[in-house]
C-alpha cells in the first residue's frame, strides 16, 4: 500500500494539534498516513500525545530546553522511517486542502523521477479556516546570502493569474517547510544530526545532497499547503535557548557544512556523484558559492515555468 511517512518537527507550537488534525481529516486516504511528530515542549504546552492511535501518529517528546535545532529534530524523526513509498515533510503550523494526498501524488506523477515537490507555501490566517487557493507561489529561487553564515537564502513569489501553468514550476532549491517525494529521499539526502543548532544551512545541505544525486526540484502549480511565516503565535528557539549555549555549536556546524560543500566531499551523508556543485551553481544562477555572489539572471528570474531541466 502506498503509505505516506510524514515528518513534523515542532517547537512549542500551539498550532501543531490543528496541523495534525488537518492532515488526517482532509486526506483522501487517512489510513495510509504514518505521521511522526517530534514535540519540543514545556509540559504546559499543547500536545498531540495520546490523542491519536500510535499506529498512525507517533509522538516523540523532549523538553524544549534540550532542543538542538531542526536538523537534529528532523534526523530523529527520520530514524522512524520504515520504507513507506512517499515522504512528506512539513512544519508544525500548516493547513491543507481537501484530498491533499491525492493531489500531491498526482503532481509527482507529472514530473520526471527522481523528483521532489517543494515550496514556500502561501500563508493562512489564524483568524479564519478559509484557505485562499487563488494564491499560488512560484518555484523557489536564490534571493541572496546570509551576511553572517553565507548560506543561500531562497524565496518564492506570488504568481499572477496570467502566468499560471498546468504543470509544476521548476524550482532552484529545496524548502524544509514543505517537501513531498518518494521515500527514497530519506536514504539519498538524510538529515545530519551532528549539525547541531544549524538553521539556514539546513536547506542548502539537503538541496546539494539531492541535486548531486540527480533529483529534479519542482513546486506545486496549485496551492496544496498553507503556512505561517510569522512567529508571534508561539515561543521560539531563539527566545528560550541562550546564545552562549547555541552560538559555539552553530559555528561548529557551519564550518563542518562549508567544508563538505567546498571540498565536495562524497559519501552516504555528503554529496552524490550524478551532478556536481558547479552544476548546481549554473542551474541556480549562482556565480560563486564561496564568495556569496549571484549572476545577473538570478536577480531578475522569478517564475520558473518554462526553463529547460538540467539533464
Amino acid at each position: 500500500m502506498d503509505k505516506i511517512f510524514v515528518n513534523v518537527a515542532s517547537y512549542r507550537d500551539p498550532e501543531l494539534p490543528k496541523t495534525v488534525h488537518d492532515l488526517i481529516s482532509k486526506a483522501m486516504w487517512p489510513e495510509r498516513l504514518r505521521i511522526v511528530v517530534y514535540e519540543q515542549n514545556d509540559p504546559e504546552d499543547p500536545t498531540v500525545f495520546g490523542v491519536y492511535p500510535v499506529s498512525q501518529v507517533l509522538v516523540l517528546q523532549t523538553h524544549f530546553s534540550l532542543a538542538k535545532g531542526p536538523t537534529v529534530a528532523r534526523a530523529r524523526i527520520q530514524r522512524e522511517y520504515a520504507g513507506e513509498e512517499y515522504y512528506l515533510q512539513i512544519d508544525s503550523h500548516m493547513r491543507a486542502i481537501q484530498n491533499w494526498d491525492a493531489e500531491l501524488k498526482h503532481m509527482l506523477d507529472l514530473v520526471p523521477e527522481p523528483a521532489v515537490l517543494t515550496q514556500y507555501p502561501p500563508e493562512y490566517s489564524l483568524d479564519s479556516e478559509q484557505l485562499n487557493c487563488d494564491k499560488v507561489r512560484s518555484g523557489l529561487y536564490i534571493q541572496g546570502f546570509g551576511l553572517k553564515d553565507r548560506f543561500t537564502r531562497i524565496q518564492s513569489s506570488l504568481v499572477q493569474p496570467v502566468d499560471r501553468r498546468y504543470f509544476p514550476y521548476t524550482s532552484k532549491g529545496w524548502s524544509a517547510c514543505f517537501s513531498f517525494s518518494r521515500g527514497s529521499i530519506v536514504g539519498d539526502a538524510p538529515y545530519d544530526p551532528s549539525l547541531e543548532h544549524l538553521f539556514f544551512g539546513e536547506e542548502l545541505d539537503i538541496t546539494l545532497k539531492l541535486f548531486t544525486r540527480g533529483y529534479y526540484f519542482f513546486s506545486p502549480h496549485r496551492s496544496v499547503f498553507f503556512t505561517l511565516f510569522k512567529r508571534s503565535h508561539r515561543r521560539t528557539y531563539w527566545q528560550d535557548i541562550p546564545s552562549s549555549k547555541r552560538d559555539p555549536l552553530e559555528l561548529k556546524s557551519r564550518i563542518k557544512l562549508w567544508d563538505r560543500i567546498l571540498e565536495t566531499r562524497v559519501g552516504p551523508n555528503d554529496l552524490g556523484t550524478v551532478r556536481t556543485v558547479d552544476d548546481y551553481m549554473k542551474f541556480a544562477d549562482i556565480d560563486s558559492l564561496a564568495n556569496s555572489r549571484l549572476t545577473s539572471r538570478a536577480k531578475s528570474f522569478r517564475i520558473h515555468s518554462t526553463r529547460p531541466l538540467l539533464r
